[in-house]
């Protein structure tokens, strides 16, 4: 039985429309007609993003479904009159392993949420309780991935692009050198490693391009995709986060390849996209499996585009020129909507994805100049978006409402920065290395919390803040921070 057999995982049915929602990774039971199993024979299968269900009929305790042109049995705890259509959506990107706790930018599903539960909802004066301070991580503004017990980050040490990886003690495992380091304006390192199956993959600003092994740092493969593809380094250095799926590694070298996906076990070529017919911007890209069609999103200097995943075939572009092609929000994959931000006055858009089996295309929702986001990420929670503004409302922390773009409030809060959310809070970080916890509502920014990093950091304070096993990673320059907030 193919893996994307999956169920409602499960809640009690009693009102006659279903609205469920599943998480991609989530373990279910499913009893297939399809496959000729008898009522009652128990299938494990693992939520897939965008896979949808629709409800054919009742029978005791067990729901007839249609999933994707796959019919088959699920089991519920309760079942009552079920008449309508149940639509299950999921988070943009699959997860590797229950292990794979924070493996990557923005986490499992890219989109800046955790899922980590029993979090303090309010911090002493001095702030939560600093666990340890690891240093020696060289020049930097990329975040971290969390595996099992182990803790990745990239900086420049010694003139070098280095992955790092450190012991959840704060002590060091081992380093690998995989190029030239960054060393023009603010020089470090921008993008996160991203973990996936026992390898390491990271993208230097310079554009090499290394799979490491994740236990020993043993170097796979390593390629300097900028050079290779005649790529144009972009004023602030390559900042891409390699999206890692299936049997590829997708990155954005411009030049004649324009988007690459490569194997990633190898690096050989797969596909090449370039048609895009722009240089990268600084976002990453998003894996988004929607109406049947699997895509990559990801932005240009000028534009967002989506790209057909296992062939390279552009789908759709929406222009969204930004100043100094400074489109670097990773955009969000939500119910069948994308939404991208850029700073400089630019704004942000809501854009409703049609998508088949045959092809793609976009049409704006939405549009507003309320939220600008510069580069600290935006999080879509139960209908709202929260993300700091650039130029718009004096860089304050803002608010609007998913479905028409209205503003629901603009405050000050810890100031402009990144931000992350868990167990129902907003975890800010400040370019200043000032750090706020705020429950997330659409009612106003009350902070539960505040306090200012340690010294021995370094520079702005950009990359984005983790939550992993109930501890918070704050990255500040050549400074690890970790902080118990569980």
């Amino acid at each position: 039985m193919r893996h994307s057999l999956i169920a409602l995982a499960f809640v009690v049915f009693a009102a006659d429309t279903i609205h469920a929602q599943i998480q991609v990774g989530d373990t279910v039971e499913v009893t297939a007609e399809s496959v000729k199993l008898s009522l009652g024979t128990k299938v494990t299968a693992t939520a897939m993003q965008g896979d949808q269900m629709k409800v054919l009929k009742v029978r005791d305790a067990w729901i007839g479904v249609d999933l994707n042109g796959k019919r088959g049995w699920v089991k519920g705890e309760t079942v009552k009159k079920v008449t309508a259509i149940a639509t299950a959506t999921t988070s943009s990107q699959p997860t590797d392993s229950n292990s794979d706790i924070w493996p990557q930018l923005r986490g499992p599903a890219r989109d800046g949420k955790s899922r980590e539960q029993g979090l303090m909802k309010q911090w002493p004066d001095e702030g939560p309780p600093l666990l340890w301070t690891s240093q020696g991580m060289g020049d930097g503004y990329g975040s971290v991935a969390v595996v099992g017990n182990t803790i990745y980050l990239a900086g420049r040490v010694n003139n070098q692009a280095t992955v790092i990886a450190i012991n959840d003690d704060g002590s060091l495992k081992w380093s690998k050198a995989i190029g030239p380091g960054y060393g023009t304006g603010m020089p470090g390192s921008r993008g996160t490693p991203t973990y996936d199956n026992g390898k390491l993959y990271y993208m230097s600003p310079n554009g090499n391009l290394a799979c490491l092994e994740g236990g020993t740092g043993k170097e796979v493969w390593n390629r300097n995709v900028l050079q290779e593809y005649g790529g144009q380094q972009i004023t602030w250095g390559i900042s891409e986060s390699v999206l890692v799926f299936d049997d590829k590694v997708i990155c954005y070298p411009g030049g004649r390849g324009g988007v690459v996906a490569l194997n990633k076990n190898t690096g050989a070529e797969i596909w090449t996209c370039n048609s895009v017919g722009q240089k990268p911007g600084y976002a990453s890209p998003i894996l988004v499996n929607h109406g049947g069609l699997t895509q990559i999103v990801t932005m240009t200097e000028g534009a967002a585009v989506g790209i057909q995943a296992s062939t390279g075939k552009l789908l759709w572009k929406f222009d969204h020129p930004t100043a100094h092609g400074a489109t670097a929000p990773t955009p969000i994959f939500e119910k069948g909507n994308i939404f991208i931000s850029s700073g400089y006055g630019k704004g942000s858009v809501l854009l409703k994805l049609n998508a088949s089996r045959d092809g793609a295309s976009v049409s704006k929702v939405w549009e507003t100049t309320e939220l600008d986001n510069h580069h600290g990420g935006v999080v879509w929670v139960d209908g709202y978006l929260y993300g700091s503004a650039h130029n718009a409302h004096g860089s304050q922390w803002i608010c609007l409402d998913a479905s028409n773009g209205e503003l629901k409030y603009a405050e000050r809060g810890v100031g402009k920065g990144s931000v992350i959310y868990a167990d129902g809070m907003l975890f800010l970080y400040n370019e200043g290395a000032r750090v706020g916890l705020a429950k997330a509502t659409p009612t106003g920014l009350n902070l539960t919390g505040q306090f200012r990093l340690p010294r021995g950091g370094g520079g702005q304070s950009w990359a984005y803040p983790v939550i992993a096993e109930g501890r918070l990673y704050l990255r500040h320059g050549d400074a690890l921070h970790a902080f118990k907030v569980k």
